[in-house]
């Protein structure tokens, strides 16, 4: 018998029953298959295409010498094995059944006619339209993937084969998501299931993954965006010979889309996956419904339902509001006394969701540190702030930067309302969260929305 992929997380998806069966040697394997060509070779492998004597239908065979690839990778193996019985996609690479002998395991695969590195490098670049062909694809296969808990990791042209598309024969660009060596199975969207591991191909990594941060399914995302730049422009949108600068520049370098000879929509999603904090940058489910991967063309209409990208609209359009007379602060005091006047309608809709735990793809901030780092110093911010038009008139003072990463810096010099400072802002709402809890109405918002959203946080409150 065979000893299952161990695992402390869980999802959501049933494990396929495929024949996963001990055989003695080849010989054995042979009876069942015919063995043609050699499709590929590796450190530790051999892909041979074969025919099934029975059904006469075409296979790939991965061959996996156990000794040559030893006790680290055959546990990676292991953890592909046990994740691809658990998916079944159009876009991902189908496992179709597994023998495994003393020394060695051989995964049957659907048959594939080529990889998207190999076609990229001979056509240079993609025109738009077959890069939204990849592209839809490949969103359909991750948003697929993140809603059942998994995390693919390792993203990049190499691991996307192609193969024929039975629905239309035509379709020289039907993609299949392969190598889930890497891939991790989350156990759900708090903070201790986040992942902590440094894995993955450098120029495909996403900036918290270089950070030794916690990351989440995000990282994904934005290994899909490094694939849509390369195969519109043809090189890599950061990159570096040496590994610690390019480091820097996925950190730091500010993505530049002014050259590109593409759409205003292929742009628009780019800026959105390539967002360097994870909290802002679209998810799988946002892009396989952006107007330039659906076929519409209200790219500019399109607004976001992440949360954080929401109340930063909020904050432009307080910024944009002159300061109003006292009958405008009547009004103000109106809207305080429903239990959502001091929060947008969109927002207080997907954090309701939240609080009724009903489970939402659209929705990160969960799911990831820096993103209840960031909604908690937001929204203390601008529970303090949208009140008083005093401090209303200084918002232009507090940076983008300072809002998204959340700084805090301390200073002793007293603050003046002609010098507000996020840190500030921050230092300010603490002293006055007593008297916000005094407030009825502000006190059910606080508890309905603010604690159902960022739940680690409450334990810090008291």
């Amino acid at each position: 018998m065979f000893q299952k992929h161990s695992s402390t997380h869980s999802t959501k998806l049933k494990e396929r029953d495929l024949i996963h069966k001990r055989i003695t040697d080849l010989a054995e394997l042979q009876r069942i298959y015919e063995f043609g060509e050699i499709l590929g070779k590796g450190s530790f492998g051999t892909v041979v295409k074969a025919s099934h004597k029975g059904s006469g239908l075409n296979w790939a065979v991965k061959i996996i010498n156990k000794s040559q690839a030893g006790a680290s990778r055959i546990m990676l193996v292991e953890r592909e094995i046990h994740i691809l019985k658990l998916v079944y996609h159009p876009n991902i690479i189908l496992l179709d059944r597994v023998f495994e002998s003393p020394k060695t395991i051989y995964l049957i695969f659907e048959l594939c006619t080529g990889s998207l590195a190999k076609t990229f490098k001979a056509k240079k670049r993609f025109e738009e339209k077959e890069t939204l062909t990849v592209i839809r694809s490949l969103a359909g296969a991750l948003s697929y993937l993140h809603k059942n808990d998994i995390v693919h990791r390792d993203l990049k042209l190499e691991n996307i084969l192609i193969a024929a598309n039975p629905q239309n024969p035509d379709d020289d660009l039907h993609i299949k998501v392969t190598d889930f060596g890497l891939s991790a199975v989350r156990g759900g969207t708090g903070y201790e299931t986040m992942l902590h591991d440094c894995c993955g191909t450098l120029t495909y990594m996403a900036p918290e993954m270089i950070s030794t941060k916690s990351y989440s399914q995000q990282c994904d995302v934005w290994s899909m965006g490094i694939i849509m730049y390369v195969l519109l422009v043809g090189k890599f949108p950061f990159y570096s010979t040496n590994d610690q600068h390019l480091h820097m520049l996925v950190k730091t370098q500010e993505l530049d889309l002014s050259g590109l000879s593409c759409s205003e929509g292929a742009k628009h999603l780019l800026s959105k996956m390539l967002q360097k904090n994870p909290a802002f940058r679209m998810t799988a489910a946002e892009v396989e419904n952006h107007p330039w991967i659906a076929g519409t063309h209200s790219i500019l209409e399109a607004h976001s339902s992440n949360v954080l990208d929401m109340m930063r609209m909020w904050r432009t359009e307080m910024m944009e509001t002159p300061d109003r007379e006292n009958s405008n602060n009547t009004e103000q005091i109106s809207r305080a006394d429903n239990s959502v006047g001091l929060i947008p309608a969109g927002v207080q809709d997907e954090l309701t969701r939240v609080a009724a735990g009903r489970k939402s793809s659209r929705i990160t901030l969960s799911s990831e540190k820096s993103a209840k780092d960031s909604l908690y110093s937001k929204y203390k911010f601008w529970e303090s702030a949208k009140p008083s038009t005093a401090a209303n008139s200084n918002l232009g003072r507090v940076s983008e930067t300072e809002i998204s990463a959340g700084q805090t810096v301390q200073d002793s010099s007293p603050t003046t309302t002609s010098d507000v400072h996020f840190s500030h802002v921050q230092a300010k709402v603490d002293s006055n969260l007593v008297h916000l809890r005094k407030d009825a109405q502000r006190k059910r918002v606080y508890r309905t929305t603010y604690q159902a959203a960022v739940p680690q946080q409450s334990s810090m409150r008291k």
